[in-house]
């Protein structure tokens, strides 16, 4: 039984690591997810000194942490946002919250799920031992897409012809600029 309980308290140590984070480092990562080529950004992960083994800090000492703090905000966010297009456009219905969430959460996982098994594929089983990467890192770099698709769903609606041009030449160099990076 005791054992049992361990197990449990570990679990919820490793959830607890990707929501310590603090408030600059929400403000950063959102600069960086909206407009990474603003800065230079080193893109390198923090590993703790005070350790011996190779164990990344949290991002509340880290900004290149992942976190799943802004993935889960963003997604309820996006729920959020559709669920107010629709009352606008007065289609809304208290089941379409819940329904939204639970559609791109389960698209979320199966990314997430996709991506790790085409990880172990084509890289190697080896390659997550080397690097330390876990589930739960997949999932939170998967979630950060949900920042932009929930910008991008308000301003198609709410922003005027030149704003959406705006908002597409920003993404189109966000994503010419994480192409040049990697």
């Amino acid at each position: 039984m005791n054992s049992v309980k361990e197990k449990k308290w570990e679990y919820l140590k490793a959830i607890r690591y990707y929501f310590d984070i603090t408030n600059s480092y929400v403000l950063n990562k959102l600069k960086i997810i909206l407009l990474p080529f603003l800065g230079k950004v080193n893109w390198n992960r923090q590993v703790n000194q005070n350790t011996n083994d190779k164990e990344y800090l949290s991002g509340r000492n880290d900004l290149q942490a992942p976190d799943l703090y802004i993935p889960f905000i963003s997604l309820f966010s996006l729920a959020l946002i559709k669920s107010f297009l629709a009352g606008s456009f007065t289609k809304f219905s208290p089941e379409l919250l819940g329904a939204t969430v639970s559609t791109v959460f389960v698209f979320w996982i199966l990314e997430s799920i996709l991506i790790r098994l085409c990880n172990f594929y084509y890289i190697g089983f080896h390659c997550c031992a080397i690097e330390k990467c876990n589930y739960l890192d997949v999932l939170s770099y998967t979630g950060y897409k949900n920042v932009n698709i929930a910008m991008t769903l308000f301003l198609i609606y709410y922003g005027n012809r030149w704003v959406n041009v705006g908002w597409m030449i920003l993404m189109l160099a966000s994503l010419f600029s994480f192409s040049v990076i990697i």
